[in-house]
């Protein structure tokens, strides 16, 4: 059974990738690119923020 990416993740989901990300980099291991893919996606509050962009300013 071949696992898809839903075309919207949850904010959850986009946390946990970026933990995920984080994780495999500490360890020298590289992420499949189902992971890769919902890191790079925006959660709600950075888009409706502008992201940490606006945050600097």
């Amino acid at each position: 059974m071949t696992t898809t990416t839903a075309p919207r993740a949850t904010d959850a989901q986009i946390n946990a990738a970026r933990g995920k990300l984080a994780i495999d980099k500490k360890l020298g291991r590289t992420s499949s690119a189902r992971v890769v893919a919902i890191a790079s996606k925006q959660t709600s509050s950075e888009k409706n923020d502008g992201g940490p962009e606006a945050l600097a300013s």
